[in-house]
């Protein structure tokens, strides 16, 4: 049986969307989120703010994980049901081989976690009356910390499925890894500037992020704006 007609429609959208993703970027960007946080975490006065960087981070996810990958669910559905779902816009490099499961499970992962973001907004809306404010009711450090180590390790980890897979199927990662991407370099734009080694290196960086975050949040870093507003009592 074939798809719906939207979901076609979707298909075509991510096959032209799939290679713009900045996989450079993505590989510098917890790092130069982690950077901000943690002056805004000695400086209250820092700009961005750690209220304004919570609330950019909630929309991040809810947007990118909760938004933009939802439109790929119903595919990553569809190939535990034997059809070639996600594989539809980025069509599998290894036929036969695990890539459309393991992408699967990469929108089965990040799907959940970006509606947590959604629904965080939908709660602090509430909470504020505002959707570009946050309600720092509690230490915002540890907000922060917290969302950034859900959502780094939750996208990362699942960001490197796929490469791991290949690299099993072939038994050797080098060929994988200075070939076309998987994602940019097997649509329309065929980014061959952007080799796998290049997307996988954003899955790891977006990983090892995710567990610097939980390390900080672990830690119970608190931020100087806390005290100063008096959300910790002052510090003895």
């Amino acid at each position: 049986m074939g798809s719906p007609y939207i979901i076609d429609a979707i298909n075509v959208l991510l096959y032209y969307v799939f290679p713009l993703f900045p996989w450079e970027g993505f590989i510098v960007f917890p790092w130069l989120f982690a950077y901000f946080a943690s002056a805004a975490i000695k400086d209250q006065y820092a700009a961005p703010t750690l209220s304004t960087l919570v609330t950019f981070f909630t929309w991040w996810g809810a947007i990118f994980a909760g938004g933009a990958h939802t439109l790929g669910l119903y595919q990553g559905i569809e190939v535990w049901f034997g059809q070639d779902g996600i594989c539809v816009p980025l069509p599998n490099p290894t036929p036969g081989g695990p890539f459309c499961h393991l992408m699967s499970i990469h929108i089965l992962l990040v799907v959940p976690m970006g509606w947590c973001f959604i629904y965080m907004v939908y709660v602090e809306y509430k909470e504020s009356g505002s959707l570009f404010t946050w309600p720092a009711k509690s230490d915002s450090a540890s907000v922060l910390y917290k969302r950034a180590a859900l959502y780094f390790t939750t996208i990362g980890l699942s960001d490197m499925g796929p490469y791991i897979g290949e690299f099993i199927v072939h038994g050797d990662m080098w060929s994988v890894l200075w070939a076309p991407g998987l994602y940019s370099g097997r649509a329309w734009l065929n980014r061959a500037i952007t080799p796998g080694l290049t997307e996988f290196l954003a899955g790891v960086s977006l990983f090892l992020g995710g567990l610097y975050f939980l390390t900080m949040a672990s830690m119970g870093t608190k931020s100087a704006y806390a005290y100063s507003v008096g959300i910790l009592p002052p510090k003895v």
